[in-house]
């Protein structure tokens, strides 16, 4: 009942999923029950479900969810094939809201178990996972972590942040607590998000992992430069180190020539002490790439502190 010009396209907007619901159930009303119950199984676990998945949610049989199936092909409201798909994503959305909250997140649940339990990928059981109401378990956790690292691996850390953040809400244990929050802070600076401090800062407090430690160490000094605070990252890694030299001489050398690194963009005041405490290293024989990235690190300021040309060439064709 509206006119297709500017001044009633406004109303368009209050025609929403709302409308479509109630149009949509008054279509259901008269139907058999298992129709309603499938339809509303669908729009939780979302188009592509199998029948047996969607009778489970359903509780239903796999005959009557079969006659719902067909009948709801029939009303138009899904489409004609071998998966359950709605004809339209706001038929899905209108059904998905006429669901309360609460129910909504208990049929998640439920339907990340049935999914589980049928063999499904465990991306799409961390879908139904990340809708359902945080419960402490550590097998979500376990299994958000695992569909990240794998997002991760495909080149999608927008989506591996979506993945851990969901599961430091469950949350995990205290003993896996900081390698979620390394994990997330990790992926969080791959996209360049801020939070990413926050969290490594958190996972730093809590590791007693030397190894953890240094690697986390490494990236909160990066994104705190990042975010234009080179001075913080300087400080990150000198307060790290001791305790990583202690387990792991290697990884100490390289956040020595990285503490370097990050002090060429710090301020006057951290730079000089960054430099001279390379001097302790011009003895190390270049054995491993720490050794010989904290020499390229030395060598770099002696040519910058040189006198002359040939002095600042000796020493930079030293370092490559």
């Amino acid at each position: 009942g509206l006119s297709p010009d500017s001044q009633d396209a406004a109303g368009v907007l209050e025609i929403g999923p709302a409308a479509v619901a109630e149009a949509l159930l008054l279509r259901l009303a008269e139907r058999p029950p298992e129709a309603t119950a499938v339809v509303r199984a669908l729009a939780v676990i979302g188009d592509g479900a199998g029948l047996v998945e969607a009778a489970r949610l359903a509780d239903v049989s796999e005959e009557q969810a079969a006659g719902a199936a067909d009948l709801l092909v029939a009303l138009g409201i899904l489409k004609q094939g071998e998966r359950l798909e709605f004809a339209h994503p706001i038929l899905r959305e209108s059904v998905y809201a006429d669901i309360g909250p609460h129910q909504r997140a208990s049929a998640h649940a439920e339907a990340a178990r049935i999914l589980a339990a049928s063999g499904a990928s465990e991306e799409r059981v961390a879908a139904q996972i990340v809708q359902a109401e945080p419960a402490g378990d550590p097998e979500r956790v376990d299994l958000l972590r695992r569909v990240a690292a794998e997002a991760l691996s495909r080149g999608a850390p927008a989506a591996a942040v979506a993945w851990l953040g969901r599961a430091l809400e469950e949350p995990p244990v205290e003993s896996e607590m900081a390698a979620v929050l390394f994990e997330l802070g990790s992926a969080e600076v791959r996209v360049g998000a801020a939070e990413a401090v926050a969290h490594l800062k958190a996972a730093i407090e809590l590791t007693r992992d030397p190894t953890l430690l240094g690697t986390s160490v490494r990236l909160l000094a990066l994104a705190l430069t990042w975010s234009g605070d080179s001075d913080g990252a300087v400080e990150a890694i000198d307060s790290a180190i001791e305790v990583v030299e202690r387990h792991d001489r290697e990884l100490a050398l390289l956040l020595e020539a990285e503490l370097a690194a990050h002090a060429q963009e710090a301020s006057l005041e951290r730079r000089g002490p960054a430099a001279r405490r390379l001097e302790r290293y011009a003895d190390l024989e270049g054995a491993t790439p720490g050794e010989r990235l904290v020499q390229a690190s030395l060598a770099f300021e002696q040519a910058r502190a040189s006198e002359s040309e040939a002095d600042a060439v000796a020493h930079l064709e030293r370092a490559f």
